[in-house]
């Protein structure tokens, strides 16, 4: 595929729900501005999602180096994350700062051989361990499984992951700290997009860097969460528009068939 440089990408939510009595319409739209680089390799600046309330800072190496988690009411910081000490853009140190500006924890992250994150140790302020995180990954640098353990919460929690021979996810399992099936999800891809990851994880109400376990080959088209039982609980999918050289300008989103629910629009330019 041919470098490209990601100049503005728009990306346009459109959100129509539609009830017995009432209907409910919200639109909010968030920028992402890139600058290109001698390699031809994306280099981000800013990123603001008016969907997940956050806005991500890099530096001239691509790095993130700023999380901020916005408050949805008054758009004020809840609460900040500052990546320092990067090798060859992994983070392995973190701190954590509330809305007030104040030092409320950091995480201290290992790397294995391939410069993967290993562990994350994540600590208060005073220094007193308050979680683990373990990753593992196959040879093809695809995470097949990750432990949370959470010792403010009492909580301890195990994804395992599934890929294709595309490098593809084919599957979530998640377990409680029982060893108990929670859920599990499935993912199917098209054949055109190369472009999608994923660098933040979820844990333990907390926020994790690491390599991207969604780089697939294909656009996601559809994923589908199952309860222990097996039962289906959400079903979501995707169908994109593409430009000449095979990358999605449109992107629509729709769940358990019902209208679409959310619309991205990108603008790419070429060079």
């Amino acid at each position: 595929m041919k470098y490209l440089i990601l100049i503005t990408i728009s990306l346009l939510l459109t959100i129509n729900i539609v009830g017995q009595h009432s209907e409910k319409k919200m639109k909010a739209i968030s920028i992402a501005e890139y600058s290109p680089t001698k390699s031809g390799i994306i280099s981000r600046s800013e990123i603001f999602d008016t969907k997940l309330n956050i806005f991500q800072k890099y530096d001239e190496q691509n790095n993130l180096i700023e999380y901020h988690q916005l408050n949805p009411s008054t758009k004020e910081i809840r609460n900040l994350y500052k990546y320092l000490n990067y090798k060859d853009q992994t983070a392995t140190l973190i701190e954590i700062y509330n809305h007030e500006n104040e030092l409320t924890g950091y995480t201290k992250q290992s790397l294995n051989s391939l410069n993967e994150i290993d562990t994350a140790y994540t600590y208060l302020a005073s220094n007193e361990l308050s979680g683990i995180q373990i990753f593992k990954y196959d040879i093809n640098k695809n995470l097949k499984s990750q432990i949370d353990s959470s010792f403010k919460y009492n909580r301890t929690l195990k994804w395992e992951y599934e890929f294709n021979s595309q490098n593809e996810m084919m599957k979530r399992i998640a377990y409680d700290r029982d060893g108990k099936l929670r859920d599990t999800r499935t993912y199917k891809y098209d054949e055109n997009g190369k472009e999608y990851e994923s660098d933040l994880t979820r844990a333990n109400g907390d926020f994790t860097l690491f390599k991207s376990i969604y780089n697939e080959e294909g656009d996601l088209t559809d994923n589908i969460w199952y309860d222990k039982e097996g039962s289906i609980k959400n079903h979501t999918k995707f169908k994109y528009a593409y430009d000449e050289f095979d990358n999605w300008v449109t992107k629509q989103r729709s769940t358990n068939e019902e209208d679409v629910s959310y619309i991205w629009e990108r603008k790419i330019e070429y060079y």
